[in-house]
């Protein structure tokens, strides 16, 4: 169990795990700039249209919109992005650091945008295409199905 659980690098079977205490172990796109997950959307429907995704992570710095992190393979990589770059415009209207994220959800995935910005004293021009938001903010439910042997472990376990 250590080898593997402590030691090794493969993915744990936290689904399966969590199950058994009567867990459910669910995952979600981000559905705002500070979003760290935790618990499930209550901002969106199934109605709604699904989120999109760049890929970089945007520093709201002075009003800049400083990268301040590009995602490995993400639309943001594709499109050549890089930490440090200063964005300025997307689809040739001004942005900054604090509307940043909100732009970028304005578009369905798929979009193809006209970001400008500088890479040190050079301005350049990336085309990202869109992607939809990859479900990656994690939250947990208690399972009001769990059988009773789940739900004494979980009881145990939480000290109820």
């Amino acid at each position: 169990f250590f080898d593997h659980a402590v030691r090794g690098t493969d993915a744990l079977p936290l689904a399966e795990l969590l199950a058994s205490f009567g867990v459910t172990l669910s995952f979600r796109a981000k559905m705002q700039e500070d979003d760290v997950g935790g618990k499930p959307s209550t901002q969106r429907k199934k109605s709604q249209k699904p989120s999109s995704y760049l890929g970089a992570r945007v520093r709201k710095t002075g009003g800049d919109a400083r990268v301040h992190a590009v995602e490995s393979d993400s639309p943001a990589q594709h499109a050549g992005l890089s930490a440090g770059d200063v964005l300025v415009a997307c689809e040739g209207l001004r942005i900054t650091g604090a509307q940043f994220f909100k732009t970028i959800q304005s578009y369905p995935p798929g979009t193809e945008l006209s970001l400008v910005g500088f890479r040190r004293d050079e301005l350049m021009t990336f085309k990202v295409t869109l992607a939809e938001a990859p479900a990656t903010h994690a939250f947990l439910k208690l399972d009001p199905d769990a059988d009773e042997a789940a739900l004494k472990r979980r009881n145990r376990w939480l000290g109820a």
